[in-house]
């Protein structure tokens, strides 16, 4: 890859990571949120994706976080309305070590779906949010 190339490649990536720090800062009621509308979690063992989705479903972009998450986003308002966890097993059995509290994070909500309930606390969803927070680069 020559330098221009590289270029353009760190500009993207700058570009991505402000829009993903704009994106945090309209969300710093989400754990409200994911309580007053409501929260879902639903595991795809094929995909071996978890899925929690806040609100009614409505349209939106997806975002990619970093290698494991991706979050759902509603353009106008910049609120997030699901986050999508993949790999699941492979987090939460060996996890890299900077995916650690990711797998922490995600542990509450696998354990709620293991005995069925689809609606994870507003304690765990928070908990998770936290977490996507701080794989956003500062």
């Amino acid at each position: 890859m020559d330098t221009a190339d590289q270029d353009f490649l760190n500009e993207l990536e700058r570009e991505h990571g402000a829009y993903l720090r704009r994106i945090m800062e309209a969300n710093a009621d989400f754990a409200e949120r994911a309580t007053a509308l409501g929260a879902r979690a639903e595991y795809n063992r094929d995909e071996d994706m978890l899925s929690i989705s806040v609100g009614p479903v409505t349209e939106a972009s997806a975002e990619s976080i970093d290698n494991y998450v991706f979050i759902s986003v509603e353009p106008e308002t910049l609120k997030i309305v699901g986050i999508d966890v993949m790999g699941v097993r492979d987090l939460l059995v060996a996890p890299p070590p900077e995916a650690e509290p990711l797998a922490r994070a995600l542990e509450p909500i696998a354990a709620a779906l293991l005995v069925d309930e689809q609606r994870p606390s507003p304690r765990a969803v928070e908990a998770l949010a936290r977490t996507v927070r701080q794989l956003v680069p500062a």
